[in-house]
């Protein structure tokens, strides 16, 4: 029980980080943006951005599989790679993360015991991308 109010409120604050870094994005401090961005993975998922970048989706969920509660941690780096990937100028990079979120939200939706239309919404979404 206590577990499951920690990983509400670890998501509800990186969420709420997410929220504010994206409030009012100008070009003029898009970098600085990713920069803060980049911060999130570690604070909050204990890798370094690269890791999720680079590594592939087996080998990231694969990492999630001894901690409790990995769907809300999996659920929480899908989001970011979501958000992220929309920040990204470079295509491939663009892609990879979209890509990657794609398939998080998909291990989720068969592997959750919630359903939510805002993840069938963000499926429906990452598909025609």
């Amino acid at each position: 029980m206590y577990e499951r109010d920690y990983i509400k409120r670890l998501i509800q604050q990186l969420f709420d980080s997410i929220r504010k870094l994206l409030e009012n994005p100008k070009e003029d401090n898009i970098e600085d943006i990713q920069i803060q961005y980049k911060d999130l993975y570690d604070k909050f998922l204990g890798h370094n951005y690269s890791f999720y970048y680079n590594e592939d989706i087996e080998i990231i969920i694969e990492s999630f599989s001894s901690q409790k509660d990995s769907i809300g941690r999996i659920e929480m780096l899908a989001e970011l790679l979501y958000n992220d990937a929309s920040l990204q100028k470079d295509i491939s990079i663009k892609n990879n993360l979209f890509t990657k979120s794609l398939a998080l939200y998909k291990y989720i939706d068969e592997n959750s015991d919630t359903y939510s239309i805002e993840r069938v919404k963000r499926i429906d979404t990452l598909s025609t991308k």
